[in-house]
């Protein structure tokens, strides 16, 4: 799946939805909203539409970067006879910002350490060079996704990158993309952990099986 087609992606994904509907119930036909969350850089050109600027975490799709991805998943959705409406796209670290805001609307930073690491916060209009068409309503906010996982492909971080994160880099997918990602997020320890000692098998443990959980050195 990860070094598969993103036809063969949005369709697993549309075929879930799919099964969610029946075993709740839910009429396939009603054409309801859908808000995806996708947590691969895109560039947004509007609320229902975003374009593929690479794959990350693992994830080597071929042949969709510079598509909409809103209309790969609604072709999907119409290949599993899905009659949906609109579709709006956003990435992970906005929707936590948001649903976090539901109750205190004085959050604003989405933070997501899991598979990947990326952060999103609120900043104003009038700071950001790209929006100067909107500059006019320089003190209200937009929700900005930094897309941080990157910070580092440029080199300046290459002084704070040990001898292990050279090595997972160069054994990855994506060499030189997601310098950042790769030092922290969860997806690569695993890869750190046994770099640090080559051999060691995966599931391998010095503590003694608690009988509730088996404590693994290094990563569970």
């Amino acid at each position: 799946m990860k070094k598969g087609s993103v036809q063969n992606l949005m369709f697993f994904i549309a075929e879930s939805l799919r099964a969610f509907l029946i075993e709740h119930q839910l009429p396939l036909d009603n054409k309801f909203p859908i808000g995806f969350t996708f947590s691969y850089p895109c560039v947004h050109n509007n609320l229902t539409s975003a374009t593929l600027i690479k794959w990350t975490k693992g994830f080597c799709a071929y042949g969709y970067t510079g598509k909409d991805i809103v209309e790969v998943f609604r072709d999907a959705c119409s290949l599993v006879k899905l009659e949906i409406g609109t579709i709006t796209l956003i990435n992970d670290t906005v929707g936590t910002l948001l649903a976090c805001s539901l109750n205190d609307n004085s959050c604003s930073v989405g933070l997501v350490v899991a598979t990947g690491f990326n952060i999103a916060y609120m900043e104003r209009v009038g700071n950001i060079l790209k929006l100067k068409s909107l500059h006019k309503n320089g003190n209200k906010e937009i929700c900005l996704n930094t897309e941080v996982g990157a910070f580092g492909d440029d080199g300046k971080i290459d002084d704070y990158k040990t001898k292990f994160d050279v090595l997972l880099d160069n054994n990855s997918i994506n060499k030189g993309n997601q310098t950042f990602e790769k030092m922290i997020s969860g997806m690569y320890l695993v890869s750190l952990r046994l770099n640090l000692q080559p051999g060691l098998p995966l599931g391998y443990s010095n503590v003694e099986n608690t009988g509730k959980i088996k404590i693994v050195e290094g990563v569970i």
